[in-house]
C-alpha cells in the first residue's frame, strides 16, 4: 500500500525485503525492469514474470521443453556489448480466446505469453508447469477486475486521492 502518487513499480520495491530463498514471486508484464528483476533475484527467491512480447531476448540455447536460455540487460548498449547481463530462461506459449461454447474463437488471434524465470534448469521446473503456475495468478486478478470494473456501480470510484478517503 502506498500513496496515490506512487506507481506500482515503486510499490513493488517495498516487497523485496520480504523475499526469501524457496519463494516463487509471480509478476505481470508491467513490473519488469532490469533493476527490479535484479533486486528480487538477489534475495534468492525464484522469479516467474511475464515479459512484453516485443522485448529483445536472444535464443542462446533451446531446451527440449521449448523454453530457451537468454540474458536480460540494463539497456541497448549493454545488450550490444553483452555486459551486465542476467541469465534467464524464457518460456513462450499461446492461448486461444475461447467462446461461450468452449471452442476457440476463430476471428480472434491467440494471445502470446512470454515468461522469464530465474529457474534456469528445465528439469527442475518444466515450461508447461511454469505456464500453469503463472496462469493461476489470474485467480487473483479476476476478482480485482470484478470489483474495480463491474461491481462499483455507475459513477462510483473505489479509490481515494486523499488520506481521509
Amino acid at each position: 500500500m502506498g500513496t496515490y502518487t506512487q506507481g506500482e513499480q515503486t510499490l513493488a520495491e517495498s516487497i523485496v525485503r520480504s523475499l526469501r530463498s524457496g519463494m516463487l514471486l509471480l509478476a505481470d508484464r508491467g513490473f519488469f525492469s532490469y533493476r527490479l528483476w535484479q533486486m528480487c533475484a538477489d534475495t534468492g527467491a525464484d522469479l516467474l514474470w511475464r515479459m512484453k512480447s516485443n522485448a529483445v531476448l536472444s535464443v542462446e540455447k533451446r531446451y527440449p521443453d521449448g523454453s530457451f536460455a537468454s540474458h536480460v540487460y540494463p539497456g541497448t548498449k549493454a545488450r550490444r556489448n553483452r555486459t551486465d547481463g542476467i541469465a534467464v530462461r524464457v518460456i513462450e506459449y499461446t492461448l486461444d480466446v475461447m467462446g461461450e461454447d468452449g471452442e476457440p474463437v476463430s476471428s480472434v488471434e491467440p494471445t502470446t505469453y512470454r515468461l522469464l524465470t530465474t529457474i534456469t534448469d528445465p528439469e527442475a521446473a518444466p515450461a508447461a508447469e511454469l505456464a500453469r503456475v503463472y496462469s493461476q495468478r489470474w485467480e487473483t486478478e479476476t476478482p480485482f477486475d470484478e470489483l474495480k470494473t463491474h461491481q462499483r456501480g455507475p459513477g462510483v470510484v473505489l479509490r481515494s486521492k486523499t488520506p481521509e478517503g
